[in-house]
């Protein structure tokens, strides 16, 4: 924030001429507004006045993008209301809790749905009740397949037992702070494009994630695995910022990226195929380019083998099939720092010391503690 708003850096908030309670200020008086605009048209909550389409008023507009513009199909009065302003009940809850419950009692199994964008962070209530009542759950153990096109945080935070399966597409924060479950996304297979523009998922998709999979048969927006802390990915291309502030997990990427890739990244791996522009669009002030380690070729040809199986991509089956060639493609994307950490930790290991040496000689070569 150039201003000092957000920050708590003196040196930035110094700009601001203003204080806080300023802007508490103008929202009470947003708020006070806003109430008696309400109680004008007999409505007590925002959620009474959602669809309620017989409110609106329309006026001509003198502007040239917008005159034209037929508004009669989004504002008539004969349009049901949308589906989140059904009062929920305490029967709605105990009704969706017996299903999952049987759903688990019964050894798991494949629920199978249509879905549109106006559903948001699905499955994420199923998530919280597994995390509430029953901790976790084997690997898969729920299964629900979708298709359509998802609505935003589409599986945001499902724990491990969790395994979404969508054909079709995402919105933007797809598998945010996703913690223990998989998301598998692929396209229709009668959908007719290249595999190679093919974009399934909007934008900051993993934002915080800390553990899980998710497998993408088609390319990601803008900021993929921004702050991803444990999950691991495959997608098959990314758009600018990807890997943003990542500080763990594993990013795999089977396509180009957009410019920024890796900016303050402290954490974590990511594996791109190169090309030929990948280095002048890799952020390389926190991180560096390494060839691929013996372990990186168990990981890598894992997790491209995982995202072959789940998501039938035949670009991940081209580059299995062609696996002692395409290796040598690959890069290894890693965080200065926690480079330094790792080769002091491996190094205490071969020298048989315990967690807790191994976490003490590691932050003493990062500080220069004891040299």
């Amino acid at each position: 924030c150039p201003v000092g708003v957000a920050t708590q850096n003196p040196a930035l908030r110094a700009r601001f001429t203003g204080k806080p309670e300023y802007v508490v200020n103008m929202m009470r008086f947003i708020a006070q507004d806003l109430r008696e605009i309400m109680a004008e048209l007999g409505y007590r909550s925002l959620d009474e006045m959602i669809g309620r389409a017989a409110s609106s008023l329309t006026q001509e507009s003198q502007s040239v993008k917008t005159k034209n513009l037929d508004l009669a199909g989004l504002i008539s009065a004969d349009l049901p209301l949308p589906w989140h302003v059904v009062p929920e009940t305490e029967e709605h809850n105990r009704l969706f809790h017996d299903m999952v419950r049987s759903l688990i009692s019964s050894g798991g199994g494949v629920v199978k749905r249509k879905i549109k964008n106006t559903e948001r962070a699905v499955a994420t209530r199923v998530g919280y009740f597994i995390s509430k009542e029953y901790g976790k759950l084997p690997d898969g153990h729920l299964k629900f397949n979708f298709e359509g096109t998802a609505g935003q945080s589409f599986g945001a935070f499902i724990p491990k037992g969790l395994e979404l399966r969508l054909e079709g597409e995402a919105n933007d924060y797809l598998g945010k702070g996703l913690s223990g479950g998989r998301i598998i996304v692929k396209a229709p297979d009668n959908a007719g494009w290249s595999e190679k523009d093919n974009l399934l998922c909007g934008n900051v998709a993993l934002f915080g994630a800390t553990s899980g999979e998710l497998f993408l048969a088609g390319r990601a927006g803008e900021r993929f695995c921004v702050r991803n802390s444990g999950a691991k990915a495959v997608c098959e291309g990314v758009g600018e910022h990807g890997c943003e502030y990542m500080t763990g997990g594993v990013a795999v990427i089977l396509g180009s990226v957009g410019r920024n890739f890796a900016s303050g990244m402290s954490g974590g791996i990511a594996y791109f195929l190169e090309d030929e522009g990948f280095r002048k669009k890799c952020n390389t002030k926190m991180v560096g380019l390494y060839e691929l380690d013996a372990m990186d070729v168990v990981t890598l040809y894992t997790l491209i083998r995982r995202h072959t199986e789940y998501t039938g991509s035949k670009i991940g089956q081209e580059i299995l099939d062609n696996w002692p060639k395409m290796v040598h493609r690959f890069v290894k994307v890693l965080p200065n720092d926690y480079k330094e950490m790792l080769d002091a930790m491996a190094k205490a290991t071969i020298e048989g010391l315990t967690g807790d040496d191994m976490l003490s000689r590691a932050f003493s070569i990062k500080t220069g503690a004891g040299r």
